[in-house]
């Protein structure tokens, strides 16, 4: 089993205001994370992300998860916005998706 990859995020100040803190995140190898906030915090998280070689970032408005299928997105959605995800069956009929990953 692999181990819990630790990354302490560093706090990022602007004109002498905290636009957020320094904070740790403990995740597990392949697990897929969504961050949901303003764009004030967003875009430099992002950047701070990209720069890192252990992590894989990508923007919501590119609607573009390459390592994930199509059941993964959509339940990774239905959980974004906090909806039940026993209706990913019936999402996937309705629109005849089926289960391929990207290569």
């Amino acid at each position: 089993m692999e181990q819990n990859i630790d990354i302490q995020v560093d706090p990022y100040i602007e004109a002498g205001n905290v636009i957020y803190p320094s904070f740790h995140l403990s995740l597990q190898p392949g697990m897929i994370i969504g961050i949901y906030t303003d764009v004030s915090k967003i875009h430099t998280l992002m950047q701070w992300f990209m720069k890192r070689d252990d992590t894989y970032t990508s923007f919501r408005e590119s609607s573009l998860y390459e390592r994930l299928t199509a059941r993964e997105y959509i339940q990774f959605i239905l959980k974004l916005f906090s909806r039940p995800t026993n209706e990913t069956e019936n999402i996937l009929k309705l629109f005849k998706l089926t289960e391929q990953k990207k290569q």
